[in-house]
């Protein structure tokens, strides 16, 4: 006797738990389909404990449909604990989304994800959007600022020369720094200080046997990330200077000159923590535009689905002027979910490089008129478009009639 293959649904709405159950109807999808509320109660299903303590190991789902936004645990969460278990790691995950965005919030959360599958509806391809997803790396704590202590400063020197790394730390003690530090003269011995961080700082010396100070800090940009890198030497020439503060170097100190270190050195750590505090905010409101976007399209989906359901299934039943207002439902519903996505690509300007593009103005005002006009109201409007100058845009949020003045002329008729 064959048995049923079990497909768990997790999912907190009601109605978008009707609207899986319709679409598995109309796809013919037969299988036994169950149901868990929140975060707790799937990893409760899914590795038989708590309140599914006694169920039978036949019952192990062969594909879970997994919301991200749930209560008690989260879908990533969920997710997570999928991919660790040796047991249920290759369980097929399909992530239940609307949005792009929202995939790039997993890829930022997972960065070491596997394939990435799209989600079809019609039961097309039902592969996992996450197929070996990871958890995140653990964030390093970016350094404060203010005058460093050795317990927060930890600094990484560069040297080949004990004596000058000496006089590097006697000329930051002089000037109230006391850092916790650890020398390395070869690129070997700094990947493995990179590894064992967080490091503060780092000071290099540019001119070393066996590499110079622009390896150093192509291996600290691809290891530590945004920290602050003083380069010290006695013979480079400026061009050399110049080159390496274009490739990233925060600041250039002769040697025997070290005057300049303990100011160079604290204006550098004042910096690199208000870049974290930018990028965390950036993060917070990523997250937060994330959480209300994902709010908002649920009651978005139940809306558009029913309607639909209202014009396939039900057409008989409602004459034209139904039909056209169901038309109507769902125009709007699209636009709302249009204007959503906006949003959130608003949110996320300042991590994205903006490119100018040219705008035909002429067509950008005719749609916003067929936007915020119905087709009766345009029968009875003679709308004109004067010349307009040229334009560009440089974000990437679609204009819509509340952004846009419209230069235009109408007349009724």
């Amino acid at each position: 006797m064959n048995r049923e293959l079990v497909i768990l649904l997790v999912e907190d709405n009601p109605d978008d738990e009707e609207l899986t159950r319709l679409a598995f109807r109309k796809s013919n999808i037969a299988n036994r389909l169950e149901i868990v509320r929140d975060g707790a109660e799937a990893l409760e299903y899914i590795f038989a404990t708590g309140a599914f303590a006694g169920r039978a190991p036949e019952d192990d789902p062969c594909l879970v449909l997994l919301d991200l936004k749930l209560p008690k645990v989260s879908g990533l969460e969920v997710l997570r604990r999928i991919r660790a278990n040796p047991r249920t790691k290759s369980t097929p995950v399909v992530i239940l989304t609307s949005s792009v965005e929202e995939q790039d919030v997993i890829q930022q959360l997972h960065p070491q994800a596997g394939r990435f599958y799209p989600v079809h509806r019609g039961g097309e391809d039902s592969g996992p959007l996450l197929a070996g997803a990871q958890p995140a790396a653990a964030a390093v704590e970016a350094p404060g600022a203010g005058r460093m202590t050795v317990q927060s400063l930890r600094l990484l020197i560069v040297e080949d020369v004990e004596d000058d790394a000496l006089l590097l730390v006697r000329e930051l003690r002089k000037g109230g720094i006391d850092p916790d530090y650890v020398r390395v003269e070869t690129p070997q011995e700094l990947e493995a200080a990179l590894d064992a961080g967080p490091w503060n700082a780092v000071i290099a010396d540019f001119n070393l046997p066996t590499f110079n100070g622009l390896d150093a800090l192509r291996t600290v940009q691809a290891k530590a990330g945004d920290i602050p890198f003083i380069l010290v030497s006695g013979v480079i020439g400026e061009e050399m200077a110049v080159e390496a503060m274009k490739a990233g170097a925060h600041d250039f100190i002769l040697k025997g000159r070290y005057s300049r270190l303990v100011p160079a050195l604290e204006r550098e750590l004042h910096k690199a923590a208000s870049r974290s505090k930018r990028r965390q905010a950036e993060a917070d409101l990523e997250a937060f535009t994330f959480s209300v976007s994902h709010d908002l399209r649920a009651p978005l989906r139940a809306v558009d689905g029913f309607t639909q359901i209202l014009l396939e299934e039900y057409a008989p039943q409602l004459d034209a002027e139904g039909r056209r207002v169901c038309g109507i439902i769902s125009d709007n519903t699209r636009r709302m979910g249009e204007l959503i996505d906006d949003l959130l690509a608003f949110s996320r300007l300042g991590r994205v490089e903006m490119h100018p593009a040219p705008i035909d103005m002429a067509a950008l005002a005719s749609s916003v008129f067929d936007e915020v006009t119905a087709p009766p109201e345009r029968e009875r409007i003679d709308f004109h478009v004067g010349p307009l100058p040229p334009a560009t845009r440089r974000c990437c949020v679609r204009p819509g009639p509340t952004l846009l003045p419209m230069p235009s002329s109408f007349r009724r008729k």
